[in-house]
């Protein structure tokens, strides 16, 4: 019950934020967006954005995405935040979330 509600409140906070600043930029916007639900902050956006900026709105998107479930983890389960950093990270910073090293979607 509690880990709802804290979740809750987070998702309220960056709703707020998202509102509050969300028309700042694209930018700004994708990167509350994606704190508050990244799934409907990508398909809003990139049905509303020209093609050269959806890439980065997305990009944004995913990177805010992964920082808010590391927060996440940090506050309910702070000892499995070592193992799930440095994955997290190369995920951020592989394009979309994608995978690294060679690997193939296939």
């Amino acid at each position: 019950m509690v880990t709802v509600f804290v979740v809750a409140c987070i998702w309220f906070l960056n709703y707020v934020l998202l509102r509050l600043y969300g028309s700042k930029g694209i930018a700004f916007t994708a990167i509350l967006g994606g704190f508050v639900n990244s799934t409907a902050t990508a398909a809003e956006l990139s049905s509303t954005l020209p093609l050269d900026a959806t890439a980065t709105a997305l990009l944004l998107t995913s990177v805010a995405m992964f920082i808010r479930n590391l927060l996440l983890l940090a506050i309910f389960a702070p000892a499995a935040v070592k193992y799930a950093a440095i994955p997290l990270c190369v995920m951020s910073s592989s394009p979309h979330g994608l995978p690294v090293a060679g690997t193939s979607l296939r």
